[in-house]
């Protein structure tokens, strides 16, 4: 690494809590090594390799305890960091970006206290697929602690007149593997579902404000989903919208109960939500994503067009973004059904070669072209062997059969 001597250099951490991660901490070990001057493990009660792992690897390892309370483990984590400031990562994530561009950032900052970096949820297709969200990770470590005993966050000590840093993603980013195995989402929503229904009994018997409580209440129906009982989750949300009428926990709760409801085949329900989300946000993008699938159920083909054309981000009021490939794959669908072949070819080409959707698009596009360019045919049947060969082979065997 090459730094500007005449700026002092500012120490960095890496600190994680982690409990039977033996499998993931290498990985995450060796990804964020290059980044910082120390690395701290916070082991919350490991019953597998994970200790002895991270020993041989040579990090600082605290035998620390559980007791349900994520930011709680967090803080006592942070009390074994020497440290001026930390990045604070799960050991199924990965930190990418330019270790020496990190470390020339954080040296020139004067009065900051927060930085947030992206985090790619690389997510199985079957929960939705990949988003990007923007979240708090990089901290002076004596500014600020962490909040919260599920879905904790990060909250200065004393409130700064600095709004948090953000860093552009080839500076640094993070990659979040653990939502891959539908299985293990569904056991770490269940225990989150525990620890929620405990901190909520908590928040009742000390009279909390109504916006502590449904917040809470949200990570519930979050939980909720992700173990798959969403007709506990519906509960949980109707019962956010019976009680408030606007804010982003709201707005939160309106999303989350459009998207069980798309998937349920609930149309008609999905463009009320929508028009709901229309009204109190001007940021009205994903609603209309929302809407446009609704439509699609319908048989409403032309409505969704005239929903999705205009599009040109997919960001949620989690400020979770789906990104262009999402959008493409959309419209591309979209134009299809509409019999807008030209433009469906020119967007589904683009979320497969672009973007890497091919799965379940592929097929659609050999068809497309087939018929409306054949002479572009035998490129795209050549482009799509290099490119996705696994996906090819099975579109050609399916063909045979």
């Amino acid at each position: 690494m090459h730094y500007d001597l005449a700026v002092p250099r500012k120490s960095l951490a890496a600190c994680l809590i982690v409990k039977n991660e033996e499998t993931h901490l290498p990985g995450c070990l060796a990804s964020v090594r290059p980044f910082v001057d120390e690395i701290v493990v916070y082991d919350t009660g490991s019953t597998d390799t994970t200790i002895e792992v991270a020993k041989l690897l040579g990090v600082k390892v605290v035998l620390g305890w559980w007791d349900d309370d994520f930011a709680a483990a967090r803080n006592r984590a942070l009390e074994h960091v020497g440290c001026e400031w930390v990045i604070s990562i799960d050991a199924d994530e990965l930190l990418e970006g330019d270790p020496s561009e990190l470390r020339s950032r954080i040296d020139s900052f004067q009065n900051e206290n927060l930085l947030s970096l992206t985090v790619r949820y690389k997510c199985a297709d079957e929960i939705g697929g990949d988003y990007d969200s923007p979240v708090i990770r990089i901290f002076r470590r004596a500014s600020s602690s962490w909040r919260g005993q599920i879905h904790e966050e990060l909250i200065e000590n004393v409130a700064s007149r600095h709004a948090p840093r953000a860093l552009d993603f080839e500076v640094a980013h993070i990659l979040d593997l653990s939502y891959q195995d539908s299985k293990s989402i569904a056991a770490k929503a269940t225990r989150n579902i525990a620890i929620c229904e405990k901190e909520l009994a908590t928040l009742v018997r000390s009279h909390a404000s109504d916006l502590d409580f449904y917040r809470l209440k949200l990570q519930l129906a979050r939980s909720l989903i992700g173990a798959n009982r969403s007709d506990d989750a519906i509960d949980a949300l109707l019962e956010i919208k019976e009680n408030l009428s606007e804010g982003i926990i709201w707005q939160i709760a309106t999303e989350f109960l459009a998207r069980i409801y798309l998937g349920r085949g609930h149309a008609e329900e999905v463009i009320s939500l929508a028009q709901e989300l229309r009204t109190a946000s001007p940021f009205t993008q994903y609603a209309d994503w929302l809407a446009a699938q609704a439509w699609v159920k319908l048989g409403g083909f032309d409505q969704a067009y005239r929903l999705v054309a205009p599009l040109s981000l997919l960001i949620d009021s989690q400020m979770h973004n789906y990104g262009t490939g999402r959008l493409e794959e959309t419209k591309g669908l979209i134009c299809g059904l509409c019999n807008r072949v030209d433009e469906a070819v020119d967007h589904l080409w683009s979320a497969i070669f672009d973007h890497g959707l091919a799965s379940g698009n592929l097929g659609i596009l050999f068809g497309l072209v087939r018929e409306s360019h054949p002479g572009k045919f035998d490129r795209l049947l050549k482009l799509a062997k290099d490119r996705f060969p696994e996906e090819f082979e099975l579109i050609s065997g399916q063909g045979k059969g």
